[in-house]
């Protein structure tokens, strides 16, 4: 005589997808689609743009990391093209002030030069103010083009900064930011725009 099943050893425990199952911003095509649509209609970038994706790399960590490579973008008054690495974090290392990290890519450009607006803890562009609205700040679908566009002003903005006397020091004034400001206290910024 065969007994029937207990009803429990037929329910299933609801099991975790793996992180191979799970889907990541920056493999998903509703990301990338709207980031790169413009790229191919601008022939100045023609050729100069790569990418890659790694990790997790971490130790004991979680990241995976989608860069874009632009190989030299022209910078008005510079007279070489400037190198860009621009990084989308699945687990950002560095603070995203409560946006997604979609919306704030970590933006490399001229590694250690002075500059009055860059993320110190990493050395990448400050590029946006967090705490703005949402039409005063990139977003993903504003598309690449937009945030090279972004990369290219505010490299010039520094150059004309240090040209024009960057920190300053004793009996120098400090140097003209062409563009819009604001405080790197985020937090303080941030609770005050708020």
């Amino acid at each position: 005589m065969t007994r029937p099943a207990h009803p429990r050893s037929q329910v299933r425990s609801p099991q975790r997808p793996t992180r191979a199952k799970r889907a990541w911003y920056g493999t998903d095509l509703d990301f990338q689609g709207p980031l790169l649509r413009d790229i191919g209609a601008h022939d100045e970038h023609a050729g100069l743009i790569s990418e890659t994706l790694t990790g997790p790399s971490r130790h004991r960590g979680r990241d995976r990391v989608w860069t874009i490579h632009h190989a030299g973008l022209d910078v008005p008054g510079r007279k070489d093209p400037v190198p860009v690495r621009i990084e989308f974090h699945e687990n950002p290392t560095y603070p995203t002030f409560e946006l997604d990290p979609w919306d704030f890519p970590a933006v490399f450009a001229d590694p250690g030069a002075e500059s009055k607006h860059r993320h110190n803890n990493i050395d990448a562009l400050c590029l946006w103010f967090p705490g703005d609205p949402v039409d005063r700040r990139w977003h993903y679908t504003n598309g690449l083009v937009a945030l090279l566009n972004l990369t290219r002003n505010h490299l010039l903005f520094e150059q004309h900064w240090r040209a024009t006397g960057g920190h300053g020091g004793p009996g120098r004034q400090e140097g003209t930011w062409m563009g819009d400001e604001a405080p790197h206290d985020y937090l303080t910024a941030l609770a005050e725009a708020s």
